[in-house]
């Protein structure tokens, strides 16, 4: 089972996306502050976080860049679900270091191809 980190403002989304990737067989943790991200990374070693790039009080894409200069957490890919889905949130996003990007409103296949792609089935032990 993988785990994977949501991290979102949101209720319905958080809700939403819980959901999908659930039923895909992974484990999911919300994280309720962004700024959690750095250490939960590190300590509980996710294999996938899911974020938004819109905050009351931080900007996503300055968190992706942050993440992604730390060894650690460039080794899990982030998919950003945002419902800034103009093209400049998008590339920036990707630029920063983000995997994939997935705007609002959520196109659930999409969301689950997208996952899939991110966390490709283990081998067996």
């Amino acid at each position: 089972m993988r785990k994977v980190f949501i991290i979102n403002e949101h209720a319905k989304w958080i809700e939403l996306l819980t959901f999908l990737v659930s039923s895909l067989g992974h484990a999911v943790e919300h994280l309720a502050d962004p700024l959690d991200l750095f250490d939960r990374v590190i300590t509980d070693r996710p294999d996938l976080v899911i974020m938004d790039i819109h905050y009351e009080y931080i900007d996503g894409i300055f968190l992706v860049e942050k993440y992604m200069v730390i060894p650690d957490c460039r080794k899990v890919p982030i998919l950003v679900v945002s419902s800034k889905n103009d093209p400049l949130s998008l590339v920036d996003s990707i630029e920063r270091g983000a995997a994939d990007f997935l705007s609002v409103p959520i196109n659930e296949d999409q969301l689950i191809e997208k996952v899939k792609k991110l966390l490709p089935p283990t081998a067996p032990a």
